[in-house]
């Protein structure tokens, strides 16, 4: 089993309804471009969610993530392997071979070189 280690929680106002595990951008939506972090609760639109925005964190992916790799989302809030010219989230502490999948990520760490 795997688990999350939450260390920062924060409310966002959403502008759309939110799904748990999928990554949420500083607007409140789900989008590929300037993540804030990982949605913890399925949340209907105008209402406040709760962020993970710091810790390890459970995400759903959007296609095969290697350990280690570099993540960031794609335009449903999946974790997929983050570009250098895409926005950056954190790093995979786990892999998956397909999207649909659970991995933990750790958020918010200095991208790998």
């Amino acid at each position: 089993m795997i688990t999350e280690q939450p260390l920062l929680i924060t409310t966002l106002k959403t502008y759309s309804q939110l799904y748990k595990n999928r990554i949420v951008s500083f607007t409140g939506v789900h989008t590929a471009v300037n993540p804030l972090g990982i949605c913890a609760a399925d949340t209907k639109a105008s209402s406040y969610a709760p962020i993970i925005t710091h810790g390890i964190a459970l995400v759903e992916t959007g296609e095969a993530v290697f350990a280690g790799e570099d993540i960031g989302p794609d335009s449903s809030g999946r974790a997929v392997p983050s570009p250098i010219f895409q926005y950056y989230l954190g790093r995979a502490l786990d892999g998956a071979l397909n999207a649909g999948a659970l991995i933990r990520v750790i958020l918010n760490v200095p991208k790998s070189q």
